[in-house]
């Protein structure tokens, strides 16, 4: 997928298409972000329930998870070109036998953005390939102090160009952290002072 700017005309003109052009498929991204703040149980869970609905409707749902981890996220996909559902046991290993994983936004700022170039989830004429997209990140109090909202959230979210297809509502964005979790934010600005969402005034929810 080229930038996502590129395409913004042809996008908005074949928006009322979309619907006869698209796949069967649900596309999910799930990013996790893992310290000893994170509740690892319950965002397993999540992950399970996605993973279980890829496997029982392979053509109905594809899923990418996302663990940072540095120099080397674990990635593993699920009904997507290039899937390595083999490694979802090995993700979870690596959620369960460390107590977190470090984060390097720009690492995953230019990995993902690697990622969706790859699937496509607009093609060249701007049709949708997927009948929805939804994006998910589960996040932690220092996620917040560490300002990787603005950093990864923020970032990708003007880098891929993510302001038309979240009013076209093909892609739903949630921010998501656990209970335990004392996050501070500014609902007026929660991802940065840029304000990089400015047109996507969403904020944060506990699970």
């Amino acid at each position: 997928m080229k930038r996502l700017g590129l395409i913004i005309l042809s996008l908005l003109g074949a928006l009322s298409v979309w619907g006869q052009n698209s796949l069967d498929q649900e596309l999910f991204f799930f990013y996790i972000a893992h310290d000893t703040d994170t509740n690892v149980r319950e965002t397993m869970d999540r992950m399970d329930e996605l993973f279980d609905m890829a496997n029982e409707y392979p053509d109905e749902y594809a899923v990418i998870y996302y663990l940072p981890n540095g120099e080397s996220p674990v990635v593993v996909k699920v009904n997507t070109p290039d899937a390595n559902p083999d490694d979802y046991q090995m993700l979870k290993k690596e959620l369960n036998y460390n107590r977190m994983h470090h984060i390097d936004p720009e690492i995953d700022v230019a990995t993902i953005q690697e990622l969706i170039n790859e699937i496509d989830i607009i093609d060249e004429s701007g049709k949708a390939k997927y009948k929805r997209v939804e994006w998910r990140y589960y996040v932690n109090s220092s996620f917040w102090l560490l300002n990787y909202n603005e950093k990864i959230i923020a970032s990708l979210y003007w880098i891929l160009d993510m302001q038309p297809l979240v009013e076209s509502k093909y892609l739903l964005i949630n921010t998501m952290y656990g209970k335990e979790s004392d996050i501070e934010f500014d609902r007026e600005l929660p991802f940065g002072p840029k304000d990089l969402c400015r047109s996507y005034k969403f904020v944060p929810m506990p699970y």
